[in-house]
């Protein structure tokens, strides 16, 4: 049921709830022990994370998992870094490092990633 509420809300159609989307609760596994009882140490088996995912995933009626395969390693040295405050457990995701990677409008506007990102292979 909720696969089916989350594939209707990606098409805008009516639920009887507002679909719950979640993006990054999944790497609280403190949090989805408490809601599943699956130990954070269990979580690790993937046959275990998958029941802990499902629990979860029913406990808190959650339709959709938003993420992106494509992070700032793909870009190479081609990102902007904006920080970051502590969210993960452990405060492993804490960035201070700040920086643009352009300085002006013109500097953006000539920017051709087709050019300067050398992992597209697509046809223009």
């Amino acid at each position: 049921m909720l696969k089916e509420m989350g594939m209707k809300a990606l098409q805008l159609e009516m639920t009887d709830r507002v679909c719950r989307m979640e993006y990054s609760v999944f790497e609280h596994s403190a949090l989805i022990e408490r809601v599943t009882g699956v130990s954070a140490e269990n979580q690790k088996n993937r046959s275990r994370w998958n029941e802990a995912f499902t629990k979860f995933c029913n406990a808190w009626n959650i339709c959709m998992r938003w993420s992106i395969l494509v992070n700032r390693n793909f870009f190479g040295p081609y990102f902007t870094s904006m920080g970051h405050a502590v969210y993960s457990e452990g405060g492993t995701d804490f960035n201070t490092n700040v920086h643009a990677l352009f300085e002006d409008e013109d500097a953006v506007f000539s920017f051709d990633p087709y050019e300067t990102l050398p992992y597209l292979e697509e046809d223009r």
